[in-house]
């Protein structure tokens, strides 16, 4: 398939605003059957402490990028 093809099959959605907690959570459901327990009770930490540094927003950044 061609490449501008491609780019004008994809749509925006109301997931394309999901923030890195919704996207890694859906990660985890799908991959969780492939899992030992303690291995999900890891990324399921991770996963929380990645929100609680502010993982809450969109999982891209989209402005223009500044230097610090």
């Amino acid at each position: 398939m061609e490449l501008r093809q491609q780019f004008t099959n994809l749509t925006l959605s109301e997931e394309s605003n999901a923030g890195f907690d919704e996207v890694a959570r859906q990660w985890l459901d799908s991959v969780r059957h492939t899992m030992k327990p303690a291995s999900i009770l890891r990324r399921e930490a991770s996963i929380q402490w990645t929100d609680r540094l502010g993982g809450r927003g969109p999982l891209f950044h989209q402005g223009p990028r500044t230097a610090p």
